[in-house]
């Protein structure tokens, strides 16, 4: 099983926990090989990798990608990191030939063995129509400046399945790079956008338990999928996925390892985060964060969760 990662020190906890929930949930004797695209790790993260391999079934790769994409755009919202999945295939061993590359903000809460021998048919990549509450106007709109048809469909690039064998033979990825370089101003979601747009007609839809915003768990939960109304995924696998997520999403801001972050995944990635070679930083994390801040914040989104939820009865 190939799963790859693009991170710096910045995001080097984050990525540590996702590795240790993987492995803690895949079965005995299953063996990981992980390749960790980076431009740079202070000697202390990478001992700390390291030592992911004393305790589980694993091979670490580093993957250097100092001076590359820097033709890219970058900005607060996305690093040169960002765009480091367009070009997994140029990258990787020339023995691999499917891999999963995983945002750093992720959560693995059960065996992903089943989605990662998912059958591809002529498809490309494989991936999750994001659970996203879309509004129809921007999700029309996106498709309007994209040049795509009505029926298109729009997956998180957060969590997504290459079959790189197939994608070296038809050398696919230099028609990404092309049109990425020729449109890449008028993006919104920069890489999201770009593996979409790219590889529209060759993506294989996962079911959404694979790629889910705790955000969306949180929803789901409370509201039903009413919230939901305007994505196309059907809500019987809304509420699986929330009630059996396989890969929680953190997206957006702050991350949970973040001082004062309110996450709704019920404590999940702590869990994780002390059985990683990072649960001594557990203790300053404590530190900074406010807890009266905090209080404050988990009360407005319950008092949020809870008006909504009211006015959905009564309407």
């Amino acid at each position: 099983m190939n799963i790859v990662y693009a991170t710096d020190d910045n995001g080097a906890l984050g990525t540590g926990v996702s590795i240790v929930s993987l492995m803690e949930n895949l079965p005995p004797g299953v063996h990981a090989d992980i390749y960790i695209m980076t431009d740079g790790l202070s000697g202390d993260n990478t001992t700390r990798f390291h030592s992911l391999q004393q305790d589980y079934n694993l091979h670490l790769h580093f993957i250097d990608m100092k001076d590359k994409y820097t033709d890219f755009p970058v900005g607060s919202k996305w690093s040169a990191a960002t765009y480091y999945r367009l070009g997994l295939a140029g990258e990787l061993p020339a023995t691999v030939e499917r891999a999963l590359y995983v945002d750093i903000d992720t959560i693995f809460n059960r065996d992903i063995s089943p989605m990662y021998e998912s059958e591809f048919g002529d498809c490309l990549i494989a991936g999750v129509f994001t659970t996203e509450d879309l509004s129809e106007e921007s999700f029309s709109r996106w498709k309007r400046e994209m040049n795509l048809d009505r029926d298109s469909i729009y997956i998180n690039a957060g969590v997504i399945l290459y079959h790189i064998g197939r994608i070296r033979e038809e050398r696919f990825e230099s028609q990404v790079f092309s049109w990425a370089k020729n449109n890449i101003h008028r993006l919104s979601w920069q890489d999201q956008d770009i593996l979409n747009v790219c590889y529209q007609q060759r993506i294989l839809l996962l079911h959404p338990m694979w790629n889910i915003c705790d955000g969306a768990i949180w929803s789901i939960r409370w509201e039903g999928v009413k919230s939901f109304r305007n994505n196309p995924l059907k809500p019987t696998d809304l509420l699986e996925a929330a009630r059996r997520p396989g890969i929680i999403h953190y997206w957006g801001h702050p991350k949970p390892w973040h001082p004062n972050s309110i996450r709704q995944d019920y404590g999940l990635f702590y869990k994780y985060w002390k059985k990683s070679p990072w649960k001594d930083d557990i203790r300053d994390f404590r530190k900074q964060n406010d807890s009266g801040r905090m209080f404050i914040s988990k009360m407005r989104c319950l008092l949020g969760k809870g008006k909504r939820l009211l006015q959905g009865k009564h309407q």
